[in-house]
């Protein structure tokens, strides 16, 4: 008897890559190095089953440290020690994030002072808000928080 497996999910991802490093076309960015695009490329199709959640990395990714972001994003933190002592390093470098992100979306139109500063209750609280209006309204269409909050 014989067995046969389908190629692991990913495969269809790194072939998507191969065909545009071989084939693609070169586009100038504002960066100057330039990039590949392919026009149309096929859809990749992954199982969310199992509790499964497809990223798209060759990389070795640990789960908890891709949601920290965006965990600290809802929270409404400005910290990014805060993160930093978590091993997550996408914000080191700039200390408190100031006024963008988490902070817009839970405290939008509040003057921003520093990242210690208790800022509950100040003005509009753009994710609860959009939360509220899902709860009471399932099919609303047009609700959008963006990483800006505006």
């Amino acid at each position: 008897m014989t067995v046969t497996s389908a190629p692991h999910e990913e495969h269809q991802y790194l072939a998507l890559i191969r065909r545009v490093l071989d084939t693609g076309e070169a586009r100038p960015d504002r960066t100057g190095t330039g990039t590949l695009a392919l026009f149309a490329p096929p859809a990749l199709r992954f199982t969310l089953a199992h509790n499964t959640l497809p990223l798209l990395t060759t990389k070795r990714t640990f789960l908890r440290r891709i949601m920290e972001d965006p965990l600290w994003l809802v929270r409404g933190s400005m910290d990014s020690k805060l993160l930093s002592a978590k091993v997550v390093k996408i914000w080191d470098g700039n200390g408190s994030r100031r006024e963008g992100g988490g902070f817009q979306w839970r405290h939008y139109g509040a003057k921003y002072t520093d990242a210690d500063e208790n800022y509950t209750g100040q003005r509009v609280d753009k994710l609860e808000e959009c939360m509220k209006k899902i709860t009471e309204k399932r099919c609303l269409t047009w609700l959008v928080v963006n990483r800006t909050g505006r």
